[in-house]
């Protein structure tokens, strides 16, 4: 899929670190991990990858019996609220995870991520205390594992020949291609 080559699946708990691992390396953040349970006491400046949906892609057949999936996620950026001049910085760092975020494969086999957009998220009531915004992204994947092992000869050279001079008696009537 990604880059023409057919590829292994991808693995989902791969793919969550991965992300989570690409966030650690904005220097921003103080707290990098998934969602969290505890939400009383979160040190801040955080960010928290949520997968919320793996939406099945039909009409993208890869024809290796693996299903192509759109992976939807979140990152919630989430500061206190005493942080000085906390509305314009998280928007700062909303702005900076999607940047961060759009086009990134994680270095897993995957298409470019996609960012849908940034915006205040004040639907958790356990997060009253802080100022929230979330990221929202989606990455095409192929779950499973493909029916072809890639461990036949790769073709250096191409050759087309046309019937009926066509088969051993004919090589040398070959036109080389590639």
């Amino acid at each position: 899929m990604a880059n023409g080559k057919i590829e292994t699946g991808l693995d989902l708990n791969e793919w969550h670190q991965s992300v989570i691992d690409g966030l650690k390396t904005l220097k921003a953040f103080k707290t990098v991990a998934e969602y969290p349970r505890e939400k009383k006491k979160i040190v801040t400046p955080a960010a928290f990858l949520e997968l919320t949906a793996i939406q099945a892609q039909a009409d993208d057949n890869a024809n290796t019996e693996q299903l192509p999936v759109t992976l939807e996620a979140e990152v919630r950026i989430i500061c206190g609220y005493r942080t000085k001049e906390v509305k314009r910085y998280i928007r700062l760092l909303a702005a900076q995870v999607a940047h961060y975020l759009d086009g990134q494969r994680f270095g897993v086999p995957s298409q470019p991520a996609r960012v849908g957009g940034c915006w205040p998220d004040e639907f958790d009531t356990e997060l009253d205390n802080y100022e929230v915004w979330r990221v929202v992204f989606t990455q095409d994947v192929l779950l499973g594992a493909t029916v072809f092992d890639d461990s036949g000869i790769i073709p250096e050279s191409v050759y087309v020949g046309f019937a009926p001079d066509i088969g051993k008696d004919h090589e040398d009537d070959y036109t080389k291609v590639v």
